[in-house]
């Protein structure tokens, strides 16, 4: 009955630790912390981060070009002639008004898309800005005046 409890006990040492441990890497990861342990790594993960995103945007621009570009190629299809079976005739696997509208959609969405990459390319390069301003070494412990250096800001 001693051993169990001897490893109940440990069992619930080490669930501390870990919990401990998990804390105060969460704790490292907040900008409070982050910043005075090691800035440089800091901004350079938010500059990381917004390019990555400014990449996903461009990305999802590109599908809705090419998007427009399949429907364009579809309307203009469906504009220039009889097809068979005809475009307006209920049993057509696309009706006119259908491109029209999924065009007017595309349209709208690309609208937005593009507005989105701007902004994140603004964000991107204020965030780079921002970086290069940002102190480089760790600020851990910042001298006090008069103790043979100057107190880091």
């Amino acid at each position: 009955m001693k051993r169990l409890c001897r490893g109940a006990t440990a069992l619930k040492w080490a669930i501390v630790l870990f919990l401990a441990w998990t804390a105060v890497r969460g704790a490292q990861r907040t900008p409070e912390i982050a910043t005075r342990l090691d800035p440089g790594k800091f901004y350079d993960m938010l500059v990381k981060d917004l390019a990555n995103a400014a990449i996903m945007k461009e990305r999802h621009l590109d599908f809705v070009v090419e998007t427009l570009r399949a429907l364009n190629r579809r309307r203009t299809e469906a504009m220039s002639g009889p097809v068979l079976p005809a475009p307006d005739a209920p049993d057509a696997p696309v009706a006119r008004e259908d491109l029209v509208l999924a065009w007017e959609r595309e349209t709208a969405r690309w609208y937005r898309e593009s507005v989105n990459l701007e902004q994140a390319e603004l964000h991107l390069e204020a965030q780079r800005t921002v970086r290069a301003k940002a102190p480089v070494e760790p600020i851990l412990c910042p001298a006090a005046p008069g103790a043979g250096g100057e107190a880091r800001p």
